[in-house]
């Protein structure tokens, strides 16, 4: 009887195999823990002040995360607690979310630009809020609403 190299090759071959299942499922499982932590924006603009970035989205108040490295995001607050007290007489239908939020600085102050518009209607309107820092926790806070 010869003996094959068939069931040696075999083994090395499911070893293998065993090998890259273990590791793709090892990805797989880090890339599941990477997606829980994952921020879901919508119409995202991203700013910095000093050593820390802000992230600004479109939903109710402007959703506002906060991150020092730009990979891990804390929800720091929103940048209006209550909608604008005259977005419902552009557009009544309005339902307390701000779209599209844009960040300029411009003589050592924030200008958060956003819209207010209901869903599929031709009533709209961009409001801008004014203030010294981009952190919602400040004191030094200056918000002036413009419409």
């Amino acid at each position: 009887m010869v003996n094959s190299p068939l069931p040696h090759r075999f083994q090395q071959l499911c070893s293998h195999l065993f090998g890259k299942l273990a590791l793709l499922l090892g990805s797989l499982l880090i890339a599941s823990q990477s997606y829980s932590k994952q921020v879901d924006v919508h119409d995202p603009v991203m700013a910095r002040e000093g050593n820390t970035w802000y992230l600004f989205s479109t939903g109710p108040g402007i959703t506002i995360y906060s991150s020092s490295d730009k990979v891990n995001w804390r929800y720091s607050d929103r940048a209006f607690a209550t909608e604008p007290d005259w977005a419902k007489s552009v557009a009544p239908e309005f339902n307390g979310h701000l779209w599209a939020p844009d960040i300029i600085q411009h003589n050592g102050l924030f200008y958060l630009y956003y819209s207010v518009s209901a869903f599929g209607k031709n009533t709209s309107a961009i409001g801008v809020t004014v203030n010294k820092t981009l952190n919602p926790k400040s004191p030094t806070i200056a918000g002036k609403t413009k419409a």
